[in-house]
């Protein structure tokens, strides 16, 4: 399952440029103890990992250099991929995760995922009383719509969406209006809901009550950093007045799990994040812009395509010290030469069906393609145009094509 920092993959390659850079003059001792280190951390996250039941039927391979860690393999659903990737992060000594896993969704009719996840919604004890619930399937993505009284409502609709095998995306549309009132009950599903969210409280024996809005937490929890998280996420929620947190913390056995909050200066979390995303070879970063206040994180600038916005978002997400991202990125494709676009042009042209057999010239100058040749008729002008459009860097084209149809008229 796993791939420690002896058998790098080219996802690991920036991690140990990283190791090399941050510790030019580590003499042979205190480098070997840095690779035991990262093999240490490797096992730690493979094992979170496999006791995460939300990551069940996933094959993940761990590789961990310098704390900066690679995920690779694949998981059955959405779900299991994020989670995987925070049951790494909530390891001490990792400072941030590239999340390579790919999602091998079971395929399923439309129908019988929108039974199966209706079925999970009706089944959850925060989203049966109030919620009401819209789902539809298009294409793999599920789409939802409706009012849900609460934002962490909204939330465990998306999870459940997300935990639903044969899903590849989910687009939540729905609309949050709170109600005139809550009851107790209310509020304490609720809590229940971000507290079995969470990576370090997820399997932690944590009981919730709640009376005309004070929250009393009590149980068992590992350390007091899970203390204070458990104290601190339900103080969020709507119609919660206060938190009596009355946990008790009986050590275990040590799982590598971080006892203290990671406090990190901003600027040394934009350094991570930074790095993070230089070593992730699926974005072109060196447009992007970031700032970090109190560990809240700000992308600018430009990437050159919405997949690439997506992973440098999740990437950010995954630094260690983040508290948040906020997106301001613009999708701008990268400048492109001319005799890079012709090539392009001319591949596309060559392998879109309705043009096989077609032999066409393509001219390029200042972005802008010229287009020689002969077509059948109109339909094959107009798709020809069509392909070249979409090209990165094409500013127009110029139809310079003619067709059979074109000679008939004349003649």
């Amino acid at each position: 399952m796993s791939r420690t920092s002896e058998r790098l993959s080219g996802a690991a390659r920036w991690g140990l440029l990283l190791a090399c850079i941050a510790v030019p003059s580590l003499p042979g001792a205190a480098l070997a103890d840095n690779l035991a280190t990262d093999s240490r951390t490797t096992g730690w996250i493979e094992r979170a990992i496999e006791q995460d039941p939300r990551v069940a039927d996933s094959k993940i391979e761990v590789t961990t250099v310098a704390g900066m860690v690679t995920l690779e393999g694949r998981a059955a659903t959405l779900a299991a991929r994020d989670f995987a990737a925070l049951e790494a992060l909530k390891i001490r000594g990792v400072l941030g995760v590239v999340n390579h896993v790919d999602v091998v969704a079971t395929p399923r009719s439309a129908d019988d995922v929108t039974r199966d996840l209706r079925d999970r919604i009706r089944q959850d004890e925060l989203l049966v009383r109030d919620a009401s619930i819209g789902v539809d399937v298009v294409a793999d993505t599920v789409h939802l719509q409706g009012v849900v009284p609460t934002a962490t409502a909204s939330e465990e609709a998306e999870l459940l969406a997300r935990e639903t095998p044969g899903v590849a995306a989910v687009e939540n549309g729905l609309r949050v209006a709170p109600p005139a009132e809550m009851d107790d009950g209310d509020v304490a599903e609720s809590v229940r809901a971000v507290l079995r969210r969470d990576v370090y409280l997820t399997r932690q024996p944590i009981d919730v009550e709640v009376e005309d809005g004070l929250v009393t937490l009590t149980g068992e929890v590992r350390n007091p950093y899970e203390k204070e998280r458990a104290g601190l996420l339900p103080a969020w929620l709507p119609r919660v007045r206060s938190v009596d947190n009355e946990l008790s913390v009986a050590a275990g056995p040590d799982d590598g799990t971080r006892a203290v909050k990671p406090e990190l200066p901003d600027d040394e979390i934009a350094t991570y994040v930074r790095v993070q995303l230089r070593r992730d070879e699926r974005v072109e970063a060196s447009r992007v812009r970031i700032d970090v206040l109190s560990g809240r994180v700000l992308l600018s600038g430009a990437v050159p395509d919405p997949l690439q916005r997506e992973i440098a978002r999740e990437d950010a997400r995954y630094t260690i010290g983040v508290e948040s991202v906020t997106d301001e990125l613009e999708v701008r494709p990268l400048p492109r030469s001319d005799a890079e676009i012709r090539d392009a042009a001319t591949a596309a042209l060559r392998a879109e069906p309705a043009l096989a057999g077609r032999d066409l010239d393509v001219g390029v100058d200042g972005g802008v393609v010229f287009l020689r040749g002969h077509v059948a008729n109109a339909a094959e002008k107009l798709k020809a145009t069509e392909v070249v459009l979409g090209i990165p860097g094409v500013v127009r084209v110029v139809d310079e094509l003619v067709s059979d149809e074109d000679a008939a008229d004349f003649s």
